[in-house]
Formats: C-alpha cells, structure tokens, sequence
C-alpha cells in the first residue's frame, strides 16, 4: 500500500499537524499526517528499513504530534480474554504459524474495545526498538483489531479492506466479533470467491447484506462491477474523513490510514 500516486503534501505550517499514522506492510509502510480537525494533509511511502530515520524526522518536525501504527502482517490470532495467559503467548500460535520466522520479532497484545477479546500478534523488534528509542508518544494495534473496532463502532456487519493483492475481510453479527481473515488473491475472481465464501460460512444472504469496501478499488473496476451484482447496497468507503486539496487518488485509497488514525 501507499504507492508514489498516492503520496501528496498540504501542509503549510507543521504546527497544524497534531496525530500522525503508520501503516506497517511487509516491507513497507505508509505515513499519514492529520491535523486538529481530522483532515489528511500528507501521506507518503517508505521501505521499512527507512522506518527509524523516519520517526527522528517526525519526532523534530512534529514532536508534539501523537503516533499511532498499524501492523497487517501476520500471524495473529484473536482469543477470549478470560483464556489469555502471557506465559503460553506463542503456544497460541501452535499449528497456525512457524514462530522460528518471527525470531526478530517483539510480542504485541491488542484489545477490542467493546468486546472483551486480545489480539496476539508480532511487530519487528527494528520497529519497536526504534519506537522506544523516541520522544514521540505512540499507540499500536493490528488491523485485524481496528477493522473490528471500526464495525463496532459505525454498526456495520461487514468490512472489505484491499490492499494490492491482500484482502482484509471481517464480520460481526448483532454487535459482536464473529470472524477476521485475510487472503491472498491473484485475480478479480479470487476476491469475489474470498468475499462470498466468507458470507456463505455465516449464512447469510449477500444480496440481503450491506458490504463496505474500501482499498484498492473505484467504480470504474471489473471488480466493483461484479460485486455489485452481488452486493446490491455496497458502499465504497470513501466519506469517512476529509483529505486537504486535490489529490489524484479517491478517498477509499487512504482507508488504512483512517482506520490507524480512529481506530487504534
């Protein structure tokens, strides 16, 4: 995510900028600058190795701005919090994930706030070394936990996140948690199958249910078109903040930095 077309800079005095946002991918991450009024002024792409040279920068540009960021790697696995025990944190993950491939990794501990359920997940030791190593006040959270928060929260049952080939998907049912996933897809027919397959394991009735997507999709794609013969009352997500000026990307582009900036 965060590609060179969706970089943009409004700022005209740093002072304005109050709440910063970054999005954590494989070896990426995607920054978003927010000013006192919710408005997105900035965002910009880096590797993740530039992650630490980064923050210095924001922490001299914007040292009274707060930090929040948003991991979508994996593993994760959500759990009760009545069954947690911080001492079996990794045998939560056995059968689900090689931990041996998280070696450089910290352990990280979300909560849901409405629902009283922990995400486990793992964020790369660089990052938080660098996080701690700074000035800068910061909260973290994985994007299973925002997107579950964000339904909670706008009471809607079904969120669709796209990222490049990556599909975050997840439900609730009456206001309650029922399922996060994400899946890999190659083609327009993938995300469709992943979409339908996740609302037919639940039984409901697509045509009866609102999807709300946002990503890397716009009216004008095969995908949208396809899915609005199946999804009837699916809404882009493109209304929920507003951004400074013109940019060349719509407003359901910069999703994942709203979701870091609301729902962390």
């Amino acid at each position: 995510m965060g590609q060179i077309g969706q970089a943009f800079d409004h700022i005209t005095n740093n002072k304005e900028i109050t709440e910063l946002s970054a999005v954590l991918y494989a070896d990426s991450f995607f920054c978003g600058f927010w000013s006192e009024d919710n408005r997105l002024m900035k965002s910009e792409s880096f590797p993740v190795e530039e992650f630490d040279a980064r923050l210095k920068s924001w922490n001299s540009n914007y040292p009274e701005a707060d930090l929040k960021i948003l991991s979508t790697k994996v593993p994760y696995v959500h759990l009760p919090q009545s069954y947690y025990d911080q001492e079996y944190f990794e045998d939560y993950f056995k059968g689900i994930f090689d931990l041996r491939k998280r070696k450089r990794h910290e352990k990280e501990l979300d909560n849901f706030i409405k629902e009283e359920i922990h995400t486990l997940h793992y964020i790369d030791k660089k990052v938080v070394d660098s996080l701690n190593s700074n000035d800068l006040a910061f909260k973290m959270a994985h994007i299973s936990t925002a997107m579950s928060n964000y339904c909670s929260a706008s009471d809607v049952n079904l969120v669709v996140f796209m990222e490049g080939r990556n599909l975050h998907i997840v439900c609730q049912k009456e206001g309650t948690f029922r399922f996060y996933n994400q899946f890999y897809c190659v083609d327009v027919n993938d995300y469709l199958y992943f979409i339908l397959m996740v609302i037919q394991n639940f039984g409901a009735d697509s045509a009866d249910m609102q999807l709300n997507i946002a990503g890397e999709i716009d009216r004008t794609s095969k995908l949208y078109t396809q899915l609005r013969a199946y999804f009837p009352d699916m809404k882009i997500l493109d209304d929920q903040f507003e951004i400074s000026g013109t940019v060349s990307s719509p407003a359901q582009a910069y999703f994942d930095l709203f979701l870091c900036k609301s729902c962390v």
